[in-house]
Order: structure tokens, then sequence, then C-alpha cells
């Protein structure tokens, strides 16, 4: 009981003065066995030892006893558990934590160009020194191949040096930090934009010039003064409109084919300037969307492009996340384009938002490259290292391998490990382990280390728990995502084990199933109709709207709802939208089972600018926050009717969706869609 006391005494001394600082100074990774000894400084003195425990990956907790305290003083003194592997959380009471990681020092040779695993930055939106910390930190892991250290075009204010200047001090940094540097670029400044004047930065970044002499000149300078940057990524998924719209007046025009060539006329400009630049410099084809090689907003986008000549103006091959490395290579075979290597340059999962956590960032993080490494890419680049927020219901605040306090994740831990276990290992073969598990079914690749012995990374899918089982005549180990080992022994060549969700390595030979691996398809079993109140716009009801009055006018008739927006006085994005229950669906699921929302409409626009309108499937969870969403893409100028057609797998916290007619804000123009006819598809695995 007195501890408890002491435990809750502790809350209101707590506040953000209290810390953990450890001596000497870290960034809180450590090796095992390190000595490391902690002061716990509090704001006012306490009367007994605080409560301090330690608690690991899987939840287990211990209260540390080796606390010095001397009574009036404002510190408590103790030495951090160092001795196993893995991520930790360190705790006072409720209030104070602070996680750490225990992770074996890298290998020195794997800073070699044939390492394949590097790492995203943002570091000119943080101070040099933050910088610094970033870089430290990814190192420290073996990410010795850096993507997106340096600035943008975009960032230039004019066709100066300005930009140059103001990023000398990153530059000299990023020249001895001793990464390997790919950089990117991507967005429009201002002054060579083909976009209208006035257009906000996320219309004119996206529009390029119909001059690209000012991008031939600004990468020229680029490579004249980084001549350490050994490769150029021209372009950022360009095959989606938020991220590429061309030149303005083949944007307006609705005309995909001429926005594909405009970036080929983008890639050859900047490729010129590059190795005008420096003759040595090696230009990456932009990265697709995972619907690579098709595209996402205009398609065919790598077919056309490589008709219109790219493959010239490229020495390696590019994409993202978990598009389809062998359709990429078939297309560009039937494009009589050249087997170049093929680099996955961002790719990974976030740890918030849409139901993910830190754990299922893990699973993600690590299965994505294994799969991405076994399908022939040569690099592979974790998006991204840092936190960029701290809402951890917001997808794009929480990519990050450490938090935005620079506190380890598991995913630090897990990340080290892969690294550390497989930064000189050459793909051998895919393992048929689809059997070997009593529920579920697994995944197995098998990669030879430099000393040619295998090690082998497995996974359960389609379970969350099961006993699995591996024919061995030898001693296996087993390594944990957290980089702890044990032994296998086998009993009449086999080894037992049980597994989670987690991926494991498996180190020594492994005997599996002859021919390749068999997936389980998972099995559509019925399509349920969602209705929609009033689906034929016979007036408003069942319907809202958040548009100002003064700025859009929105009526209905044929079946249909318009939206004329004669100002571009909209500051927020506006929208026509329904709320739509699903818990009654959602309570009639059974395990294995899993909805598919889909949604298809048709929609046309008329002289819209800015950046224009989308549709969209809005995810909301029990408490009626929204957690996810999937849509269209936004789109400008004038079209006829086109079809659109969204779906996306449900997370289990799915309680409803809204159906919502997006406008940005400073659109104007007409805008006409259908209602959304709605359905669930329910699947099986």
């Amino acid at each position: 009981m007195k501890k408890l006391l002491i435990a809750l005494s502790l809350l209101p001394l707590l506040c953000p003065a209290a810390q953990f600082r450890p001596q000497p100074e870290s960034d809180w990774v450590y090796a095992p066995g390190e000595k490391v000894t902690v002061i716990l400084e509090l704001d006012v003195p306490a009367d007994d030892v605080p409560i301090i425990a330690v608690t690991d990956f899987d939840g287990k907790s211990h209260q540390l006893t080796n606390v010095k305290y001397i009574p009036g003083d404002k510190s408590a003194e103790f030495s951090l558990p160092t001795a196993m592997p893995g991520y930790f959380l360190l705790r006072c009471g409720d209030v104070l934590k602070q996680s750490y990681a225990v992770i074996p020092m890298p290998d020195a040779a794997r800073s070699t160009f044939e390492n394949p695993f590097g790492v995203n930055f943002h570091l000119t939106r943080i101070p040099l020194e933050e910088a610094k910390r970033e870089v430290r930190m990814a190192r420290r892991i073996g990410l010795d191949w850096g993507r997106g250290s340096l600035f943008d075009w975009s960032d230039s204010r004019d066709e100066s040096d300005e930009v140059f200047q103001r990023f000398q001090p990153l530059i000299d940094f990023i020249a001895e930090a001793g990464m390997h540097q790919l950089h990117s670029i991507f967005f429009i400044p201002k002054y060579a934009s083909s976009a209208p004047p006035g257009s906000e930065y996320i219309v004119y970044s996206r529009s390029v010039g119909e001059d690209l002499a000012p991008a031939e000149e600004f990468c020229r300078k680029f490579a004249t003064r980084c001549p350490f940057i050994e490769y150029w990524e021209i372009g950022n998924e360009p095959d989606a409109d938020l991220f590429w719209r061309g030149r303005w007046k083949n944007f307006i025009a609705g005309d995909d084919e001429a926005i594909i060539r405009d970036y080929v006329d983008f890639l050859a400009a900047c490729s010129r300037g590059f190795k005008a630049g420096n003759p040595e410099a090696k230009i990456l084809y932009a990265g697709l969307t995972s619907r690579g090689p098709e595209g996402h907003t205009y398609r065919p986008f790598l077919a056309t492009s490589l008709k219109a000549g790219a493959a010239q103006y490229y020495d390696v091959m590019n994409t993202h996340y978990v598009a389809d490395l062998d359709k990429i290579r078939a297309v560009m075979k039937s494009n009589n384009a050249p087997d170049v290597p093929i680099w996955v340059t961002e790719i990974g999962s976030s740890s918030g938002g849409h139901g993910r956590s830190e754990r299922s960032q893990i699973v993600a993080d690590l299965t994505q490259q294994i799969e991405q490494l076994a399908s022939g890419a040569q690099k592979v680049f974790k998006y991204d290292f840092r936190d960029d927020g701290t809402n951890p219901n917001e997808q794009e605040h929480n990519f990050g391998l450490v938090r935005r306090d620079f506190s380890p994740k598991p995913s630090y831990v897990a990340a080290a490990t892969l690294i550390r276990l497989l930064h000189a290992a050459e793909f051998d073969r895919t393992l048929n382990l689809v059997k070997n598990s009593d529920n579920g079914y697994m995944k197995g690749f098998r990669f030879l280390n430099s000393g040619g012995r295998p090690v082998n990374v497995i996974w359960l899918n389609a379970a969350t728990a099961a006993k699995c089982k591996i024919q061995s005549d030898t001693p296996l180990t087993l390594v944990d995502a957290m980089g702890r080992e044990r032994q296998l022994l086998p009993e009449k060549g086999e080894v037992q084990f049980q597994l989670d969700e987690q991926p494991i390595f498996l180190i020594g030979e492994v005997k599996d199933a002859p021919g390749a691996p068999v997936y389980p398809v998972d099995q559509l079993v019925r399509t349920v109709p969602v209705p929609l109140k009033n689906p034929g716009f016979a007036g408003m009801t069942g319907w809202q709207s958040t548009f100002d009055p003064a700025v859009a006018e929105v009526s209905t008739g044929d079946g249909a709802v318009k939206i004329n927006v004669n100002a571009p006085g909209e500051t927020q994005f506006k929208c026509i939208f329904q709320r739509i229950d699903l818990e009654p669906y959602m309570a009639q699921l059974k395990p294995g089972e899993y909805y598919k929302l889909r949604l298809t409409a048709r929609h046309r626009r008329g002289d819209v600018s800015g950046r224009g309108s989308t549709l969209a499937g809005i995810l909301y969870n029990a408490e009626g926050k929204r957690f996810g969403s999937m849509e269209d893409s936004y789109r400008a100028g004038t079209h006829n009717w086109r079809d659109v057609d969204l779906a996306q797998n449900l997370p289990a916290q799915t309680r409803s969706i809204g159906v919502e007619y997006y406008v940005a804000p400073q659109t104007t123009g007409t805008f006409e869609f259908t209602a959304p006819v709605c359905e669930l598809e329910l699947w099986k695995h």
C-alpha cells in the first residue's frame, strides 16, 4: 500500500520539468550490456524512493530495485537495464515515460553500395542540430542510404543561388555525414510554374512550366555544388494528381496522355542538367505509387512514358511501397526498355490511424521490404525516419522509426534487426511453408549471408497466433524482431515453436515442401447493398451541405446534384455528405471475415480551376471519430461524365461511413455528381 501511495503522490510532481537524464547523454540507444546511469530529476523532494519500472516489448514489467535516493534531494539515480536486446519503456508512475533501445553495434562492413537499406528524411524542415541527430540515429542501426536529405527545386524563391546559400550548413553536414545519398527533385517553384497567377502552393508546385530550361539549369547547379550525391530521382509519384499535374493547359484539358508526356519532358531536362553538372551522376525514374505500373490518376503511366522515350533518360527504374515489380519489368520489356535495376524509394507503414499500432507497423515494415527484396529490388528506403507529428490517430504523423521527440519506437529496433541480419545477404529463393502452421498460413524467404549461411525470414498470415513446425536436421537460431535469440533443437528432424503476427528470422538450414508455394486466396462470399437516403437527389433530403450559400449554389435534378462555386471565397474543404450507420453489418462478421466498401458514381466538371473536387468515403469509429478515408483523384478543368469506382477493406473498428463529395479550398467552377452506389463486399480468409 505504501508504494501505491508513493506512486499516486508523484503524479502532481511529474510535470514537464521532471525528466529522466541518462549519464552520459545519449539518444537512448545502447549496446547490450552497456553501462548506463540514469538520473530521475523531480520538481520537489519526494519522501521515498519513486517506483521506477521497465516494460519490454512483450508487456512484461519489473520494478527496479537499485534506485538510490537521498532524503530531501530532488533526484534519484539508478542503473538502466541493458542486458538483453530489445525495445523497453522506462516508467515512473503513469506520468513519466521514456523508451529506449538495446541493439548490437552495426557491422562496420555494411556501409557499402551493396547495403540495400535506406531511409527517407525531411531535414530541411527542422533545425540543423535535429537533422544531425536524425542522421546519427539512422546510421546507428545501419541505414546508410539517405533520400530527401536536402531541398527541392520548389524551395527556390527565384533563379538565383539563394536556396543554396540558405541551406549551405545542411549541405556541408550531409557532405561529411558518411551516408550514400539519393536525392529527389519533384515540385515546381512559383517562378517556373504554368499554373495561373495566384494559385496556392499545392496547385502551382505540381504544374510544370512550358519552358524547362530553368529546371535543367537548377539541376546542373545542384549536381555541381553537391558532387557527393550519387543518385538523383526525378519526380515523386507523378502518376497521382496529388504530386503531378503536368503543364497547366494539359491538366485543364484532362489530357492524361499529354500530362504523362510532360513528365518525360521534365525527366529529360533534369537528367540533362544533372549529368552536365556531374557526368558520373545516375538518374532514377520517378517513384510510381503502389498502383504501378498502371498508375494512380493518369493511366497507363509507365507504358505511356516509355513510349514517349523515358528510358533514354534514367539509369535505375523506381517505384514505391508494394507496386508489382514483375509487372513493371513486363511493361519495360514490352516497350523495349533496358533491363535496369529497380529501387523502391518509399516503403513501410505508419503506427497511427486506420487501426494501426506500433506492433502492426513492424509487421508491415518488415514484410514489405522482404517481399520487394525477394522480387528483385536492389534497394528499399523506409518512409520515413522520424514521425512528422504527434497525433496518434493521424496516419501521416506516424511513419517514423522514432517519435517526434526522438524516442525510439519498436520499429527502430526491428529495423536494426533486419539490417544487421540482411545488409550483406542475397535473396536465394521463396520457401514453401504454407502448411507449416496449425492456424492461418506461413510465408518464408531464404537469404544467404556473406558467409553463405541461410537466413530465413518467415511470418504468419490470416491468423494472430499459431503452432509452427519446421523440418531441419540441425539446430536453428531463432531471432525475433527485437533481436532476441534462442536455439531450436530438432527432434526427429523437426523443430516446433509458437508464432504470433511478428516476423522472425531462422538462421540455419530448413526444409520446405517441394514446388512453389500456393497461398490461400480470400473468397468473396456475397455483396450486400447499403441503401443511401434519397439516392436520386429528389431535393436535398437526407444530404447535408457545408457550403456557404454566398459562395456556392447547390441544386438538384436529373438524379444528380450540381454545385456551382462562383467565387474562390471558401478557405476550407467543403462538401455534400450523408452518414451511414454500419453497426448492424459489422456486428454480423464472423472470425476470418471482413468487409470491403465499394462506392461507384459518375461525375463531371465545368471550367474548374484550383485544386478541384473529389468523391470520398470517410471512416468513423464507435466514438464517431474519423480515422480513415478513401477518395478519388482531385481533378480540375472541364470533362463530361466519368465513372468513379472506389474500394477499400474496412478496418474492424469501422462503425459508420460518410459518403462525401469534396471541393478543395480556393476552387471555382461547376461540379455535378450522381449519388454513389454503396455496397459491402463480404470476404472470408
